[in-house]
């Protein structure tokens, strides 16, 4: 983007048209209306920006209404952030807070702190998530870690490496190789998915209509209506399986 750009302060309240700029920074109450492109966007307080937004750096911490897309080079949310349409990241895309999403959410790495509700599925090739989620669609990731804290629900998870667990506090398990903090006092996390699909899959406290890998974990507090498997499954006492097919 060109270096005489123009960029744009908003402290307080105030209210401006979109375009193109190097920085824009919004302290307080701003509104942009129209279309923005710039190099970096931080936002601290409130905003609301009324159309597509493109984006090197993105930050925002406090609460952000968005009402097209936005598609940055990395995206930092600490607060709130609604997105009428996708939230795209070249690289990583970080949450702490919520977010509601009305189309996809995409990056390379994404990784979920505290509740996320998504309308058009979730795609990267690492996931780590500990909170809650909704997500409508797929999740489609390399490689994934989801800790549940409450109930979460998605219409299919597919990748390579899925584990799923119920946060506790205490020992740290070694799931495939990976250490994994089990913490001691259990929440009343969950997870409701029609289908899993992967490579690797180790499952806790999900509840899905077919669950289809080569090695399979099928650990406490499950109930799966069938597995299908290629190399192994494990099934766990507490854990409530129908058919068993190998594949």
């Amino acid at each position: 983007m060109a270096g005489e750009l123009k960029s744009m302060r908003i402290s307080g309240s105030g209210r401006v048209s979109g375009g193109q700029y190097d920085d824009i920074r919004i302290s307080g109450s701003g509104h942009i209306d129209g279309e923005v492109t710039c190099n970096s966007l931080y936002v601290s307080g409130s905003a609301r920006l009324n159309g597509d937004i493109t984006s090197g750096d993105c930050r925002i911490s406090g609460s952000t209404h968005i009402g097209g897309a936005l598609e940055a080079d990395t995206i930092h949310v600490s607060g709130s952030c609604t997105a009428e349409r996708d939230l795209t990241a070249v690289n990583e895309i970080s949450v702490s807070g919520g977010v509601k999403i009305g189309g996809a959410l995409r990056a390379q790495s994404i990784r979920l702190s505290g509740s996320a509700k998504v309308g058009a599925g979730i795609e990267c090739e690492s996931l780590e998530a500990s909170g809650s989620f909704d997500v409508k669609g797929l999740i489609n990731a390399g490689a994934m870690r989801l800790k549940l804290h409450s109930k979460s629900s998605a219409d299919e998870i597919g990748g390579e490496e899925i584990i799923v667990i119920r946060e506790r506090r205490g020992p740290i398990a070694k799931i495939f190789g990976v250490d994994i903090p089990l913490l001691s006092g259990l929440v009343n996390g969950s997870l409701t998915v029609n289908s899993v699909e992967g490579s690797r899959i180790h499952l806790q406290y999900t509840a899905a209509k077919v669950v289809r890998g080569e090695t399979v974990e099928i650990g406490p507090g499950c109930a799966i209506d069938r597995v299908e498997y290629s190399g192994t499954l494990n099934v766990d006492g507490e854990a409530t399986v129908g058919e068993r097919v190998k594949v």
